[in-house]
């Protein structure tokens, strides 16, 4: 059916104009731009007064890599505003698979009831093409999945067979549709490559016209080198480049941020193409021992808890976490995250100084007796960053809005564990950090919404509201929007979002689910 979208005011996605207007969207696509005296007949007509409609919202980093295939709703997603996420960040795809399933994939994958099926970015594409979903969904082929694919995760430099492997495995994923390449050079395996390895990788992606997501090797001490490795692997492979999640972690480390602003708009005005994104939070998530050096991941998570057991070792790695508190880190707030052990439920959303006291052990003991007991997998939810310095990086042009989260549901399960408040309100949270503190003109905010991430993503029909452009589109109250995730209670709905429209069809009425599954998967040089 025909639906008018009456009496909004409109924010397009490109320019700093606010209008009022009607929206006519017809089988999908944006058919008409109506002044709001037009008197139109034909259709649903849903009277938006005093709302703003603007872009669905593009989560240009987001994290998933078998919940697409068991969690149509997408809830946390699509309650916020996300008509569209980019999966396969920070080096993890669930491609491919070479000889044997992954550990950690195979036990994701019997907790979900999940069959893995497919070996390359093509069979899981056709897996994914199956489900229905409420969002639509990219895929980036994930470096690491693919480095540990060829050579599991030793720390050898890799030889030219290997590397032209990869880029045979690379140039595969590109044509099945994926966009782009991620790395997560923090973590195993993808820290053991090196800069040349990412050039040869990248320029394949380049020829595809496709992007290079990157968690780079550092967010805090050596941040300022890790930001020119980038900008240097985009300059020799011509690929377009996205910064993930850019912060600078702990206090030692913030004074940097003039010299990364002047960094980044030196390669601007080079004509390098880059873009970054970044949450409006202060606190990072990952895995609990990721405040760990790296040698001790050498060999992956059996090697990592061998060491941990090591009185040597052991010692060895107190003295470095002891160190880090000196640099800005703080046990009280390292909060415990999702847990896998029923015994440890009573230490998520809890701090490693309140548990170290509770149990009478030091927080470095506490710190690495859980790593132990968990078995590597427990979460952590870290505070290291800036309130100041992340207000300064999101007014950089070139910055995005990301959640860096894996779309959930707001239901038991969710409640059991314990997430960060990004996956339920990064949207929401944003828009009223805009409404409260200013932080960005409400028309630039949406703007780093949809349009920012669409275009980096070379998406050309989404991300904008304009005559014949695909019908994401988003309609909420700016004058009550807001998050109600708490790091405390982070499963929680957020409120002001009225309604979503995906692929032209209702999917949120009066900020709930209608129970329409329109998203598509979105192959790149495909229909998108």
């Amino acid at each position: 059916m025909k639906l008018i979208l009456k009496n909004g005011t409109l924010i397009d996605g490109f320019t700093s104009e606010k209008r009022k207007c009607s929206i006519i969207i017809d089988n999908g696509i944006i058919e008409d731009i109506a002044p709001v005296e037009t008197e139109i007949s034909d259709g649903e007509i849903i009277d938006i007064s005093g709302k703003i409609i603007c872009p669905g919202f593009v989560d240009i980093h987001a994290h998933g890599d078998l919940e697409p295939l068991v969690t149509p709703d997408a809830e946390s997603k699509i309650l916020n505003g996300v008509t569209t996420e980019v999966c396969g960040n920070c080096g993890s795809s669930p491609f491919p698979i070479i000889n044997h399933c992954p550990g950690y994939l195979r036990e994701k994958a019997d907790s979900l009831g999940v069959d893995i099926n497919w070996t390359d970015a093509n069979g899981f594409f056709s897996e994914v093409q199956k489900k229905k979903c409420s969002i639509n969904r990219l895929f980036l082929l994930g470096h690491g999945r693919m480095r540990s694919a060829v050579r599991g995760n030793g720390s050898s430099k890799f030889g030219k067979k290997e590397i032209e492997e990869m880029c045979e495995i690379t140039e595969s994923a590109m044509q099945a549709g994926a966009w782009g390449l991620s790395t997560g050079l923090a973590y195993v395996p993808g820290f053991n490559a090196e800069t040349d390895e990412l050039i040869e990788l990248c320029k394949v992606v380049a020829s595809y016209d496709g992007i290079y997501s990157t968690h780079l090797r550092s967010e805090g001490d050596s941040v300022i080198e890790a930001v020119t490795e980038a900008l240097e692997i985009s300059r020799k492979s011509g690929v377009r480049l996205q910064l993930s999640h850019l912060k600078i972690s702990r206090e030692t480390n913030w004074h940097k941020l003039d010299k990364l602003k002047n960094l980044l708009f030196s390669a601007s005005k080079e004509g390098i193409n880059f873009g970054a994104d970044w949450y409006p939070y202060q606190a990072w998530s990952a895995n609990l021992d990721s405040i760990l050096p790296d040698w001790v991941y050498e060999g992956g998570t059996t090697k990592l808890l061998s060491r941990l057991r090591d009185p040597k070792l052991r010692k060895k790695l107190a003295k470095y976490v002891i160190d880090a508190t000196k640099r800005g880190m703080s046990w009280d707030k390292v909060i415990v995250g999702t847990v896998t052990m029923d015994e440890h439920r009573r230490f998520q959303g809890r701090s490693i100084a309140e548990i170290a006291e509770e149990l009478s052990l030091s927080p470095e003991d506490t710190y690495f007796n859980l790593i132990l007991a968990e078995g590597g997998r427990a979460d952590g939810l870290i505070t290291t960053m800036s309130k100041d310095v992340q207000y300064e990086i999101i007014s950089w042009p070139f910055v995005s809005v990301c959640s860096d989260a894996t779309a959930r549901l707001f239901d038991e399960y969710s409640k059991k564990n314990h997430y960060h408040p990004r996956t339920f309100g990064t949207t929401s949270r944003f828009l009223k950090l805009v409404r409260e503190e200013n932080i960005l003109p409400l028309t630039e905010a949406i703007k780093r919404l949809t349009s920012l991430p669409a275009s980096q993503l070379g998406l050309k029909n989404r991300g904008i509201i304009k005559k014949g452009m695909v019908a994401d589109i988003v309609v909420f109250d700016f004058e009550t929007i807001k998050d109600t995730a708490t790091f405390a209670n982070p499963v929680s709905k957020p409120m002001g979002i009225n309604y979503v429209f995906v692929n032209g069809v209702m999917t949120v009425k009066n900020s709930e689910l209608c129970g329409a599954y329109c998203g598509k998967l979105l192959r790149k040089n495909y229909e998108a």
